[in-house]
């Protein structure tokens, strides 16, 4: 009986958030709307710290990554169904966001429209590359995959040496790849010599930046495309085939300008209101889909330097290191008395000629780690710790 219930609910779920899609513009933001003022009330009803203020956003604080895990977060009280872990990518501790049943059939739903958007199929074969200590996702279906004799997807782990995991791949041929940046773009320096022939690349969690864009494309036969989101917020948004990302605006609520500030407007264990995804956006318009565009996503500000009171964007760093072979094994650190490149030997000269623009550096032969499966570009979180950083 309660198998049955989840199910139902899930469905119901999914078909609300495939509802949304036909709804006219007016009336998707009015729900928008109406479920952000009761969010606003209930926290003003829950909270301790918000009792006494108006139910209008402007007077709620803004809450980034550091004030939530040192304010432990607002939770509701019912029980969860699923704890999702942040990867600790950005440098801080870890932060558990818990989500009920509800939660879940609601979050679920909003992945699998954002996927069929991007392209993804029932019939398709999907991989994900994932790295150590994998979170749970939920079922999204699976059970039903399985009865109707549809391909199950496969997690192919990225600890692996990146030689085998390609292998493993054009064994698979899969038709759809899943994986961060770092975790696509070091396969394609293992894939390029025999490419595969993939329906569609999804990467998320991170930027990709032009230069890599164009190689992942080349090794895996499509051009990549992008999902926007974070463990806090969830789901946010997608990138269209331009490149800007289009908000799932009946999940969330994000406001304008050149920073990501999200609001969740369903979400009943560990709702946010305000948080400041760390994320530098650049605001542009797009009329290809009916949902509103956010603009295109530039990372978080510590993927910035900051030299000489010049904001240094990591894709401009990306585009310098574009002649370097091998050049996501190449990362520039920031602290507050140097900026070093770091480098396996073969790459160090030639990425440091290539880095001349950033004036005074140091150079290490070392190859960075990843966090979460993610290896930055730029790795500017001590400076930014210190405010350095824009």
């Amino acid at each position: 009986m309660v198998a049955t219930r989840g199910a139902e609910g899930g469905l119901i779920a999914l078909g609300r958030a495939l509802l949304a899609e036909l709804l006219p513009v007016e009336r998707r933001e009015a729900l928008a709307r109406m479920r952000l003022t009761r969010t606003l009330r209930r926290a003003v009803r829950e909270v301790p710290a918000h009792r006494g203020r108006a139910p209008s956003l402007d007077v709620f604080p803004i809450c980034d990554a550091r004030a939530l895990r040192q304010g432990g977060g607002w939770s509701g009280a019912w029980s969860a169904a699923r704890t999702d872990a942040t990867s600790g990518s950005s440098g801080g501790a870890r932060f558990e966001v818990r989500l009920d049943a509800s939660d879940v059939r609601r979050a679920d739903a909003v992945w699998l429209r954002t996927y069929a958007r991007l392209g993804l199929r029932p019939h398709h074969l999907r991989v994900r590359l994932r790295a150590p200590d994998p979170r749970t996702e939920g079922s999204r279906g699976w059970t039903g995959r399985r009865l109707l004799g549809l391909p199950m997807p496969v997690e192919l782990s990225t600890a692996r040496p990146i030689e085998e995991v390609a292998e493993a791949l054009r064994a698979l041929r899969p038709d759809v790849v899943h994986g961060s940046a770092t975790e696509l773009a070091r396969l394609a320096e293992a894939l390029i010599d025999r490419p595969l022939d993939a329906t569609l690349v999804i990467f998320g969690g991170e930027p990709m930046h032009a230069p890599e864009r164009a190689r992942v494309a080349a090794a895996f036969g499509v051009w990549p495309r992008g999902v926007y989101g974070c463990t806090e917020a969830g789901f946010i948004g997608w990138e269209c085939a331009r490149g800007v990302v289009h908000l799932n605006a009946d999940h969330v609520w994000v406001e304008r300008g050149e920073r990501v500030v999200v609001t969740t407007l369903e979400r009943r264990l560990t709702p946010m209101i305000r948080f400041d995804t760390g994320d530098r956006v650049e605001p542009e318009g797009c009329d290809c889909s009916r949902w509103p565009a956010l603009g295109r996503v530039l990372g978080p500000r510590h993927r910035f330097l900051r030299i000489d009171g010049k904001d240094i964007a990591e894709a401009e760093v990306a585009h310098a290191l574009s002649g370097v072979d091998r050049a996501r094994r190449v990362q520039v650190v920031q602290t507050r008395d140097a900026v070093t490149v770091r480098a396996p030997a073969a790459q160090l000269d030639a990425a440091l000629r290539a880095l001349s623009f950033l004036g005074e550096r140091v150079g290490e032969v070392d190859e960075a780690p990843t966090w979460g499966g993610k290896r930055p570009i730029v790795d500017a979180r001590e400076a930014d710790r210190r405010g350095l950083t824009p």
